[in-house]
């Protein structure tokens, strides 16, 4: 369009394509981020995690789903590259949902594996306290130290003051 058309009909400036395309590239780079802070985030947590069974079958899936939106991405990225401004704005679109998609499936990947977490560690405080309130033969585990008299005086005026 052309600045008479514009001014004529009182439209707002169209923007340019180097302005789409700047637009759609910091996008990018973004979201770029954000998968490789997943992945980051990913391999701690699998650190953490020794004992947790049987969650790679789901983890395996959406690994794949994840390397197939990615390598669709970078596709999409060459080919946008290759064809007229004009017709790359839809395919940079594209691009950037996919890469969208694989940081959701990076996401819920790390949403099971906390909540197998969370369920881990209330199954542990659940058997703790029932620990507690059930056989008193049993031993809880902890630490212990032994103390004088005088030691334990110590202590006490240690912490008043």
């Amino acid at each position: 369009m052309t600045k008479k058309l514009e001014d004529l009909f009182d439209l707002a400036d169209m923007e340019s394509d180097a302005e789409i395309e700047i637009k759609i590239s910091t996008d990018i780079e973004v979201s770029k981020q954000q998968l490789q802070e997943l992945d980051s985030t990913l391999d701690k947590i699998d650190a953490a995690l020794p004992t947790v069974r049987d969650i790679n079958t789901s983890d395996a899936e959406l690994d794949r789903l994840s390397k197939l939106a990615e390598d669709s991405f970078s596709e999409l990225m060459e080919l946008g590259m290759n064809v007229e401004p004009m017709k790359g704005y839809e395919i940079f679109s594209t691009a950037s949902s996919l890469l969208g998609h694989a940081i959701a499936a990076k996401n819920a990947k790390v949403n099971n594996k906390l909540r197998v977490v969370a369920l881990q560690i209330q199954k542990a405080r659940l058997d703790l306290q029932a620990l507690k309130m059930g056989d008193a033969d049993q031993p809880i585990d902890g630490e212990s130290k032994l103390l004088d008299r005088n030691s334990i005086l110590d202590a006490i005026l240690k912490q008043t003051k």
